[in-house]
């Protein structure tokens, strides 16, 4: 898949709002924009939206559009900014953080298929900039305490495991993947295993994964083991605490 290159189109977009290097980059922030969701029918309505966000946003002060890139439902990926140079995307942290956003209001559902794809592609190529794979999380985990946000989206734990993934998949499984999950949070076993944390909890969920011989893949475990618990992100484990876990 192609990415489009808006940054000579975009405020500051070839330079950032200053420059940053590889070595300052702790992770990869993942938003919504909260767009309505418009009829984007061909690159030109794509294009015309992200230069209307990249004017909004410098209204604000911003100093151009927030993010490093976007992705549209229709899977097309533009870089609205070059990953070296600060964008404006999470408060006092811009220095260290690569921002991407999905184009359109994730509140109630997740982004289409088609859309993660292209989020995994640009989160490639950010990777690619950094010279080793950053961590990735919602804008809602980087944020600091005094700027609290819900981006992006309430429903961003059954979705955002998806692009933490190390595989590189295709738009099939990916709807595999949510039918799949749409069928576990309806059709719940009555029993789930449960599991007591031990030292393997310091490394959180994926240590639980680890140590239980990754019953199945993490992109599949994770947002069950979430599900189960009631919890809409992975929390902070303890030792001697009982969760239910994924089979």
């Amino acid at each position: 898949m192609r990415i489009i290159d808006l940054t000579p189109r975009t405020t500051n977009g070839t330079t950032g709002r200053y420059q940053t290097t590889p070595g300052q980059l702790i992770g990869i922030a993942v938003h919504h924009t909260v767009s309505p969701q418009p009829s984007f029918n061909s690159d030109a309505t794509e294009i015309n939206h992200a230069l209307m966000i990249d004017v909004y946003h410098a209204s604000l002060g911003y100093g151009g559009i927030g993010y490093h890139a976007l992705a549209f439902p229709s899977g097309a990926a533009y870089l609205t900014g070059v990953w070296g140079g600060a964008r404006a995307h999470v408060a006092s942290r811009n220095h260290q953080l690569l921002g991407i956003a999905a184009v359109g209001d994730y509140t109630a559902g997740p982004p289409s298929p088609a859309l993660i794809h292209a989020l995994q592609q640009l989160i490639n190529a950010a990777n690619t900039h950094a010279g080793q794979p950053l961590p990735i999380a919602g804008h809602r985990a980087w944020a600091l305490p005094q700027f609290p946000t819900a981006c992006p989206g309430a429903q961003h734990a059954g979705w955002l495991p998806l692009l933490q993934s190390d595989a590189d998949m295709d738009e099939p499984r990916i709807r595999q993947i949510f039918a799949e999950e749409h069928a576990r949070a309806h059709h719940q076993p009555s029993a789930a295993p449960v599991h007591t944390v031990g030292r393997e909890g310091e490394r959180g969920l994926w240590g639980i994964w680890e140590h239980r011989g990754k019953p199945q893949p993490w992109e599949r475990w994770l947002p069950t083991t979430l599900l189960l618990n009631g919890w809409p992100t992975p929390p902070v484990l303890h030792i001697g605490q009982q969760i239910a876990v994924a089979a």
